[in-house]
């Protein structure tokens, strides 16, 4: 142990610190840039459970219903809960580590959903829009154990503080990343490292260790009987591991935390030291660490999403301080061509999909803008982007998941790999967890595993196919591959006009929106990628038809990138909008995405700007 106020790491007396990696694997160093963009709190059943080909909801039926504080199941599920009145839209223990030690305030009901839900996963879209925001389920160490139930996985809500919340989930197949998804590689076998909350997975991610504390506090210890029954709940465990949320004394942290209860600095080894050590650029990536940094954060600046904060290496006024950078800094690496080895990418409050706080859309619109901005960069030819979560958010999963050590694997999370090596289609069933990002990294640049955990782990070879040929491995074919990229082929190439409160506007012939994007200047659409993921151009295999109303003298048509036929009206090309669930829709109307706005088209073939959400919901 070392001396002083600093912190150790757990490293389970590995002794393979200073051992190199065995040479990359062939077709590896074709990769010249890792992105990890790391999101918040969804399980993979809550986001992915209806995705084709993924080990899914379908495949839950026999799972182990939910069970109650007695063992017995449900015969209905309590109602859906809401978050606690005058409860602040951030992480536990905001203003003080000892929080996370507090009982949980009591929390109304959501009358948004039905009472008495059946013992089953329910879709919350039928009840709450995912531009809309949920109550925040929440995880920490040891309730996700409890939760599992030694792979049980059936006391997701009698262990959780949100009613039947963590049996919702949303079909992420129709949502921006669901669409890059199914386009790429999604692995439906990767599991969050550690038990319980971000600040943990968030030192697995960057360290593969869990955080020693021997000096914490009582006031911020758990506390446990000796059976192990959580009597009181801690940031850290009775023998001095640091578990839980709590903030750095050397990093940006809530100002009214007791000094007392700040992390001293951490000095064990992170992949940031391994390629620093190498000469190979890195940087993370935050949204917002500029201001907090300078001591003006955000209101939803995540102090504990910050890992690198915590290490003495990364301490204000050292030259490691240098690889903590703003995402805007980001986006300027990659419009000069300047882009690290390796990226980590922390999205901002608003925008790192976190229930309670954050809707789904707007973190998953900015990543898909992000890796849109990525494709079409002098970079991305040797580019592979990794979205991944940080852990699941306290949402149910039915994939018990590998017991490891003391520490995890915690519930199955998605993570997605777009790369021009990614397999196409492709659906991955090899068993990962959140090391197996850096075993990527170490295998890549030839590091030193950093613990026993990463030197093991799969390091997501699976997901590439530097052949450029067949998809080959352990996995299927996503059924998506058989459906166009944008996946919005109208059924019929008839135009015809819907009403709403903005007036008559352009539709297909089932009557869903169709919109104009203000940065297509001329009949060439400037809208592919991410962007046509989100926004699906409308293309045919014929010429399109006018229906009533339609000017049929202002119809046509221009040809796009990937050869398809796009319909043109006015000489805009016309889009749908994914975010449209159902005929009737004008739910993109006035957005600010990919660097314009999107409108509605009137009969005349011109904007419809008297309305909308003018929501910036990209980058």
């Amino acid at each position: 142990m070392l001396l002083g106020s600093a912190v150790t790491l757990l490293v389970s007396n590995f002794s393979g610190g200073g051992r190199a990696q065995s040479p990359s694997p062939p077709g590896l160093g074709k990769i010249k840039h890792i992105v990890v963009v790391d999101l918040e709190n969804w399980s993979f059943d809550s986001l992915y459970g209806r995705f084709p080909g993924a080990d899914g909801l379908a495949r839950a039926a026999s799972a182990p219903r939910q069970v109650d504080a007695n063992g017995r199941p449900y015969r209905t599920l309590p109602r859906v809960l809401a978050s606690a009145p005058g409860a602040k839209p951030t992480n536990p223990a905001v203003a003080e580590n000892s929080d996370v030690a507090k009982p949980p305030a009591a929390r109304p009901d959501d009358r948004r959903f039905p009472r008495n839900p059946p013992n089953a996963p329910f879709a919350i879209s039928g009840y709450v829009s995912p531009l809309a925001k949920t109550a925040d389920p929440g995880a920490k160490f040891y309730s996700e154990q409890a939760q599992i139930d030694h792979g049980k996985m059936d006391r997701f809500v009698s262990a959780g503080n949100s009613g039947a919340l963590p049996l919702g989930y949303y079909n992420a197949a129709t949502l921006p990343l669901g669409k890059l998804a199914a386009q790429y590689t999604l692995a439906d076998r990767f599991f969050h490292a550690a038990y319980g909350a971000s600040l943990l997975n968030h030192f697995w991610l960057i360290g593969a260790a869990t955080p020693r504390w021997p000096s914490a506090p009582d006031s911020v210890r758990a506390k446990l009987a000796p059976d192990g029954k959580l009597l009181r709940d801690g940031a850290v465990t009775p023998d001095g591991y640091l578990v839980n949320t709590a903030f750095s004394s050397i990093g940006p942290h809530p100002s009214k935390t007791k000094r007392s209860e700040l992390v001293p600095p951490l000095t064990n080894p992170t992949v940031g030291d391994r390629l620093s050590a190498k000469g190979i650029s890195w940087a993370w990536y935050s949204g917002g660490w500029n201001a907090a940094r300078a001591g003006r954060p955000d209101a939803l600046f995540q102090f504990n999403h910050q890992p690198f904060a915590y290490f003495a290496k990364y301490a204000p006024g050292t030259p490691g301080s240098a690889h903590l950078r703003d995402e805007t800094a980001l986006d300027a690496a990659i419009a000069h061509g300047t882009l690290p080895a390796v990226s980590f990418v922390k999205p901002d409050g608003p925008a790192n999909e976190h229930p309670g706080y954050a809707n789904l859309y707007d973190g998953e619109a900015q990543t898909a803008a992000l890796i849109e901005k990525l494709m079409r960069s002098s970079s991305w030819s040797s580019t592979a982007v990794i979205v991944t979560y940080d852990e699941n958010g306290g949402f149910w999963d039915h994939v018990p998941p590998p017991k490891r050590d003391r520490w995890g694997d915690g519930t199955r999370v998605p993570t997605i790999v777009v790369s021009p090596f990614a397999k196409r289609h492709f659906v991955d069933h090899t068993t990962y967890d959140t090391t197996s990002i850096l075993a990527l990294i170490e295998k890549r640049f030839r590091l030193a595993p950093l613990g026993p955990r990463d030197a093991s782990a799969p390091p997501l070879l699976n997901a590439f196919d530097f052949a450029r040929g067949r998809n080959r491995g352990d996995g299927t074919q996503s059924q998506a591959a058989h459906t166009a990229p944008s996946g919005a082929a109208p059924a019929t190439s008839d135009l015809t006009l819907n009403r709403s409160k903005f007036g008559r506007f352009l539709a297909d012939g089932r009557g869903r929106a169709l919109y104009l994007f203000e940065a297509d200047k001329t009949t060439s659409s400037t809208c592919d990628a991410a962007c046509a993921s989100i926004w699906p151009p409308l293309t045919v295999s014929h010429a399109p038809k006018a229906g009533d109303g339609v000017l049929a003298s202002r119809l046509g048509t221009t040809k796009r990138k990937d050869g398809t036929t796009e319909v043109t009206y006015n000489g805009h090309p016309l889009y749908y909008y994914a975010g449209d669930a159902k005929p009737g829709d004008i739910t993109g109307q006035g957005l600010n995405q990919f660097g314009a706005k999107w409108y509605l088209v009137d009969r005349r073939g011109k904007k419809i700007d008297n309305g909308g959400a003018r929501r910036a919901g990209g980058r």
